[in-house]
């Protein structure tokens, strides 16, 4: 009497010995259970006594108010992230290192604060064809797969029609590789960016291999970091596509699934592509200058035909309890005497500066102390490149634009001034976060 098994002929008298298989298969396996068991609580009890917050132990890849974005194939993009691993080895334990430092050497493998999803507590900004904003910070490390990295290789891998990308700074030799396959693909390719980065290497690799290129060649900058995929995804942000920034800087950066949204970004980017029109000779001509992404309202701006600094000091204006502050670099004396305005009137406004940046001759940091403001330095070793305004946890002004005369009246910048409580709470996170590093 037998039994067929895959195909083969099992006798009953063979069950004692593979009886026997099975109960040392069994104990294996639940002794390993135990082990990763007590390595796990170990672990969060550290983490727990040494001033972690077990809310932030919820990893996912980027902070979704939607059901996402499908973004690549997650082989295709596991492939670009190994990639991206190798050619950034060269970076060596300095990364790490000061991960660990802004996790509080938790020994955590990735940067938890720049991951945290609202999880259970997730709302929706819209749904379908309304759209969605996904929101992702830096640094992370080069080994983690849920990082801003290869949220932005997503981004490009999602392609199937074009990527039209003014950046700043480019040279990121994985964002390069994705553009120059998706150009061999058939794909639109395009790039705008600063003539004073026109030399690296990611730039220069694109160029080679037949992508056009359209730097701007004026003392003033070409200063915005976003792209347009397909007509209809656009990234946006403080992050530069750069090493520094992906995985030393305190960055932001955020996907939009706006049709609408879309073709403003399109526009602008026309102009600098085809016309060469930069700075002040960038016609007023955003197509939709206020759009829905789902729930929030989100208002487009670009500097400096769109008279940026006024449309944020009346955001600033209507705050009734509180502004929170993330900047790299903040000499605007009308911002900050719209900021001081507001102390008067009794809202709380807290800041955190970048290091190098707070102090010098034209900062306002010390300004809007002296009037009621809680100002911080950031302790990132690097930068705190964020360039972020938060209002009644409401809205959200983010972008590339630092809040400065020269972002205003001479650079190509994009500024968003989204309206939104689901968005600012992220926002509001990432500062406490920041602010809960430096004690």
């Amino acid at each position: 009497m037998g039994l067929g098994l895959f195909g083969e002929e099992v006798r009953l008298w063979y069950y004692p010995r593979m009886l026997r298989l099975a109960i040392r298969f069994t104990k294996s396996l639940a002794i390993l259970l135990v082990i990763l068991s007590v390595s796990v609580g170990v672990g969060i009890g550290y983490y727990v006594v040494h001033g972690g917050d077990l809310s932030r132990l919820e990893i996912q890849g980027g902070r979704s108010l939607d059901k996402g974005i499908e973004l690549a194939d997650p082989k295709a993009l596991f492939e670009k992230g190994e990639a991206l691993r190798e050619k950034t080895a060269a970076l060596g334990n300095d990364v790490t290192t000061f991960l660990s430092r802004k996790t509080g050497d938790t020994g955590m493998p990735i940067d938890a604060r720049s991951q945290v999803e609202l999880g259970n507590e997730r709302e929706s900004v819209g749904s379908g064809s309304k759209g969605g904003i996904q929101v992702y910070f830096a640094p992370c490390a080069p080994a983690d797969p849920f990082g801003i990295d290869d949220a932005f290789l997503g981004f490009l891998n999602s392609a199937k029609r074009s990527i039209h990308g003014a950046f700043f700074e480019f040279e990121l030799p994985a964002a390069a590789e994705v553009c120059i396959e998706k150009h061999k693909q058939g794909v639109d390719v395009r790039i705008v960016s600063d003539s004073n980065y026109k030399g690296r290497a990611a730039i220069q690799s694109c160029i080679a291999a037949g992508i056009p290129v359209v730097f701007d060649n004026r003392g003033a900058f070409m200063h915005d970091k976003f792209c347009v995929v397909d007509e209809k995804l656009v990234w946006t942000g403080s992050t530069n596509i750069t090493e520094n920034c992906m995985y030393r800087n305190d960055n932001n950066s955020l996907v939009l699934d706006s049709p609408r949204l879309a073709q403003d970004f399109s526009a602008e980017f026309d102009e600098m592509f085809d016309l060469h029109a930069f700075g002040k000779k960038s016609p007023r001509n955003t197509p939709y200058p206020e759009v829905e992404v789902g729930d929030a309202r989100v208002e487009c701006y670009f500097a400096p035909e769109d008279h940026v600094q006024e449309a944020i000091i009346g955001e600033i204006g209507t705050a009734q309890s509180e502004i929170d502050v993330m900047a790299f670099s903040f000499t605007s004396v009308e911002i900050a005497k719209a900021m001081a305005a507001r102390i008067e009137k009794g809202v709380k406004v807290r800041a955190v500066f970048d290091q190098r940046q707070a102090g010098t001759e034209h900062s306002q940091d010390d300004y809007i102390a002296k009037r009621g403001a809680s100002v911080r330095l950031d302790n990132n070793p690097y930068a705190m490149h964020n360039k972020v305004i938060i209002i009644d946890a409401k809205a959200v002004v983010t972008g590339s634009y630092n809040f400065t005369k020269s972002a205003d009246t001479q650079n190509d910048e994009n500024v968003l001034i989204i309206h939104s409580p689901n968005v600012a709470e992220i926002y509001v996170r990432e500062f406490e976060s920041l602010v809960s590093g430096m004690n």
